[in-house]
């Protein structure tokens, strides 16, 4: 009975961990704030490697695409990258979680209608659910090994936003014309899969 609470209680902690993240105001979650969160306040088991991808990293990856998305907000995006690796070694191959991590969406310089901005903080819930699936997972010590990325960035208007006509090479070498700047979720999804 208490291995079957234990289970319960981590999962429901999982899940809260993901509806906070969501119903946070988007002052309080830029890609900076989500960063410290994940480093400072979530307790995961020492199986896990946790690595952020900021500025340099993400240009000497070529992650352009996550950079273009971001390049309008104050606070640059990045990368964050979590591995669980069970105790006991397995020969299986690694499960990989993408979450999209837009922490504000307002369609960039293709500005959306303030009725459809109006719950734009939300556009981060993939990367909030993968965060909470990555986290129960690491936490329930399952035997399985899995990866997590989560490409944070906020999609703002600003001198530095990118522009409809915009050309950027994405990670996978393809170069990518910008037709709609609120089309970012794709962008940046197609970096951190790549």
């Amino acid at each position: 009975l208490k291995s079957w609470i234990e289970k319960a209680l981590l999962e429901s902690q999982a899940v809260q961990v993901a509806r906070h993240l969501v119903n946070l105001p988007p002052n309080e979650l830029r890609p900076d704030e989500y960063e410290k969160i994940v480093l400072k306040e979530m307790k995961f088991p020492k199986t896990m490697q946790l690595t952020v991808w900021k500025d340099k990293k993400l240009e000497s990856e070529n992650m352009n695409l996550l950079r273009a998305v971001g390049q309008g907000s104050a606070s640059s995006p990045r990368m964050i990258h979590l591995k669980y690796r069970p105790k006991k070694s397995t020969s299986q191959k690694p499960i990989a979680f993408v979450g999209k991590g837009i922490t504000f969406d307002t369609g960039g310089l293709d500005l959306k209608p303030s009725s459809a901005m109006r719950l734009m903080k939300k556009d981060m819930g993939g990367s909030a659910s993968a965060l909470g699936i990555f986290f129960a997972c690491a936490r329930l010590n399952l035997p399985m090994r899995l990866t997590c990325w989560l490409p944070l960035a906020e999609n703002m208007i600003s001198g530095n936003a990118m522009r409809p006509g915009d050309v950027f090479r994405a990670k996978n070498g393809l170069q990518i014309e910008i037709d709609n700047t609120d089309a970012e979720g794709r962008l940046v999804l197609a970096d951190a899969i790549s």
